[in-house]
């Protein structure tokens, strides 16, 4: 019996690491928003030609929408692994439908946001890229 706990208290212990450290509800949006509003302000100040600019801004815009539904996913799967890991009966097996969605949604998030970096230093010259990625002050 002793055992069994000790293994919950462990396992629930490598879950909310892994919850606090992987990303928590709104993962994407705290961890990429700055960046991708750093992004939007400097492609409005390298971008002259302004239907170049709109597209550029479009890019982005459409990428927070798709992640914003993505966050929602990512919490409504980390409140059932809570709930879960607070039943009592609950075992490893349980769990990992539950940690394989949430995997799958990060990995995706990560993806989508190297996509939206590799499309739009696709529609500008290196030199705007080079100004883009680095940001003002660099």
């Amino acid at each position: 019996m002793t055992l069994l706990g000790t293994q919950r208290g462990q396992t629930l212990i490598l879950l909310a690491t892994w919850l606090f450290f992987a990303g928590g509800a709104a993962s994407t949006l705290v961890v990429y928003d700055p960046a991708t509003k750093q992004l939007e302000k400097t492609i409005k100040r390298v971008i002259t030609d302004e239907q170049r600019k709109s597209e550029l801004l479009t890019e982005v815009k459409m990428w927070r929408a798709v992640q914003k539904s993505r966050d929602g996913q990512v919490s409504d799967d980390q409140k059932e692994l809570i709930k879960m890991l607070r039943r009592q009966a609950t075992q490893q097996p349980d769990l990992t439908p539950v940690i394989t969605r949430l995997d799958t949604q990060f990995a995706a998030m990560d993806r989508d946001l190297l996509d939206l970096r590799f499309r739009l230093r696709g529609q500008v010259s290196k030199e705007q890229w080079a100004q883009i990625a680095t940001g003002p002050g660099q």
